[in-house]
């Protein structure tokens, strides 16, 4: 089985790498020391990256494009990025040879039973200036959180922002360097679930390593990382749904794999969120839904028919718009686009999608799926499965990605099918 790791939770106090919990760290000193998770860090100069956890036996590494040639294979203890100096220490992983920007490092971990997980970290570099690399930490000053109130959900006829807004606009699409909790955001830890309770609250810098409910109307979720995903108070599909916001924030489990989805189900927007590890990321069976900007790397295990964006008696007024849904290489997973089971209608545009059995599957009326990207090849069967009469379809492509997520190639234009 291969799961994604964007990064594993762990105490920016830990003293080395080895200690902690599965994924990539990056560490200022040979003797990784002071390691902390590479995902969302800041890099110059000279760092020191490794790959650790329990039961790590081997790792393979990539820079930015895991289709091309490995950089390198470790297959004893410590897993260095840059591999290893005769004393032990770490060899530097100099940063000044790439470009500043965003940049991801991929490693297929192999596990002392030989099960293989894939992790990866985006990380920023930015040498421009010179001088000493920033000392890496997970508790900066945290950010004053803002006392008005949050925007409501998406309401029928309200006026559309442009297409590709945020930090990673069009022609990009989102990864995992422009979505999810921003770097240096201090989280406090709320081990287990939270409920909302107070109408208009704002849930901000958290980790909650069980589920966040939604029991009150207005609720502003931003800059936190929930590894349950959201419910409402109640259950899934209770009749007391308020509506939400969710932005700049991850959910998922570091490891292993959800079987259940990340948010739903009705009356929410999702703006720069990363879902990581779920079988579902985004539900809809309800009105009012915009998601937008946001990255999703979907997992699935023998039975779980996975999506990305799953309409299950879905309601109206709901927008997917310019979003990275990536689903590629997995067993049983169903769509990224899945509209059916008395679902009525969804506007789907720019988006770029990868993967599925089918990578769009809409049933029924009221569909618009317009500017749409899909990966090449990615799919099981075949790019489309979809009632066509009922869908408004046009200039969807068919593409070449690399492992950024930037188009190499573009093919040729896709019709519904």
């Amino acid at each position: 089985m291969t799961v994604g790791v964007a990064r594993a939770s762990v105490s920016p106090d830990a003293t080395a790498p080895d200690e902690a919990s599965l994924g990539l760290y990056t560490s200022l000193r040979p003797d990784r020391t002071g390691a902390v998770p590479l995902n969302r860090t800041v890099a110059r100069g000279k760092i020191y990256v490794t790959a650790a956890g329990e039961g790590v036996a081997a790792a393979t590494f990539w820079l930015d494009d895991p289709a091309r040639t490995a950089l390198r294979i470790e297959r004893q203890r410590p897993f260095d990025f840059a591999g290893g100096a005769a004393d032990g220490s770490a060899n530097a992983f100099d940063t000044t040879t790439v470009a500043d920007g965003n940049h991801v490092i991929f490693a297929e971990i192999t596990l002392t039973g030989g099960e293989k997980v894939n992790a990866w970290a985006a990380f920023t570099v930015s040498n421009q200036g010179g001088g000493p690399a920033p000392t890496p930490t997970t508790k900066p000053t945290p950010t004053p959180t803002p006392t008005a109130k949050p925007a409501p959900a998406p309401t029928t006829g309200a006026p559309e922002p442009p297409s590709g807004g945020g930090k990673c606009p069009l022609p990009a699409y989102p990864t995992p360097a422009c979505t999810g909790v921003p770097a240096g955001t201090s989280l406090t830890t709320i081990n287990g679930s939270y409920t909302a309770s107070k109408a208009g609250e704002v849930v901000s810098g958290k980790r909650i390593t069980g589920q966040l409910y939604i029991a009150a109307p207005d609720v502003e979720v931003k800059n936190s990382e929930i590894y349950g995903g959201i419910r409402y108070a109640g259950g899934s599909h209770t009749n007391t749904a308020h509506s939400f916001t969710i932005t700049d924030s991850t959910l998922g489990k570091p490891s292993g794999c959800d079987q259940e989805y990340a948010v739903g189900h009705r009356d929410y927007t999702a703006t720069r969120v990363l879902v990581r590890n779920f079988g579902d990321a985004f539900r809809n069976s309800g009105n009012n839904i915009l998601v937008q900007d946001s990255y999703a790397k979907i997992c699935a295990e023998r039975g779980f028919h996975s999506d990305g964006v799953q309409g299950y008696g879905g309601g109206s007024n709901v927008v997917i718009r310019h979003n990275t849904i990536d689903q590629r290489n997995l067993v049983d997973g169903t769509s990224p686009i899945f509209f059916s089971d008395g679902s009525k209608g969804a506007k789907i545009t720019d988006n770029l999608l990868a993967g599925g059995g089918y990578t769009a599957r809409m049933y029924g009326n009221g569909y618009t799926f317009s500017g749409n990207l899909i990966v090449d090849e990615a799919w099981d069967y075949g790019p489309s499965d979809s009632d066509c009469g009922g869908v408004a379809w046009s200039n969807n492509k068919v593409v070449d990605i690399d492992g950024n997520y930037r188009v190499t190639a573009t093919g040729r234009g896709l019709g519904c099918d």
